[in-house]
Order: C-alpha cells, then structure tokens, then sequence
C-alpha cells in the first residue's frame, strides 16, 4: 500500500480489507517509508503552495513540532520534518481508529524508515526500534 508522504487514512471497509490481507499474507511487520525527496515535505518547509492533498496540511502542522536549525541545509530540515511525519504516522496508525486492534490480535509489528533514494541509504526512526502492542 503507499500513500502521498506515509500519511495513512482508512475507512472501515479499508481497514477490514487490510486486516484480510494481513491475514491471508501472514503479515508480521508493517513498514511505513518516507523518502527525504519527498517534494511535499520540501514544500512544506518553504511554504510553497498546495494542491489540497491531506498529506500537505498533516506535515505543515508536524512542522510547527520540528526545531530547525538555521546553520541546517535544506536536506537536514528535510529528514527532521520526515522523521517527525514517520513518528506521528506509526502512532496514527496503532491507534484504535485505525489498526490498533488488528495488529494487537495477529501481532504485528510497525516500524518507520526513512529512505533517500539519491544516496541509497535507509534510516531506523523508530523512537523505541519498533512500535508493537
């Protein structure tokens, strides 16, 4: 499944879906990816305009959660608003709304990652390694 910048929003016949598919496909860990080239976190960060996407309004608000440093280039800010989305979204995603129950039952695991596809590198951002139940 992607979603625009990891930002995870599911109606109920969604979240049934999912539960089927982890089910049948034996789930055991759920990893939600935010790639620094992201352009909406860009954006974000230098206010640049918005097409309406939820994912643009959720990481103009985690901005206002993200101390910048001045001396930071534009990548570092980058990665902070990514690790700060990437956190707000593994707690989004086991809260009761969304998949809390799910996961508890079958046991699944959530974990964040943050990618940059231009130097081919991965980061852990999982505050504790990994969010389980």
């Amino acid at each position: 499944m992607t979603a625009p910048s990891a930002v995870v929003k599911l109606s109920d016949e969604q979240r049934h879906e999912l539960k089927e598919f982890f089910i049948r496909h034996q789930i055991k860990d759920i990893y939600l990816v935010n790639d620094v080239g992201c352009n909406f976190l860009a954006e974000a960060i230098n206010d640049q305009s918005e097409f309406g996407l939820t994912c643009e309004k959720e990481l103009r608000s985690l901005k206002q959660n993200v101390t910048f440093d001045n001396e930071n280039s534009l990548e570092e800010n980058i990665e902070l608003l990514a690790e700060e989305n990437i956190s707000k979204q593994l707690l989004n995603i086991m809260s009761k709304e969304m998949l809390k129950n799910e996961m508890e039952v079958l046991g699944i695991k959530a974990h964040g990652i943050i990618t940059n596809k231009k130097l081919a590198t991965l980061k852990n951002c999982d505050k504790q390694n990994e969010y389980h139940l």
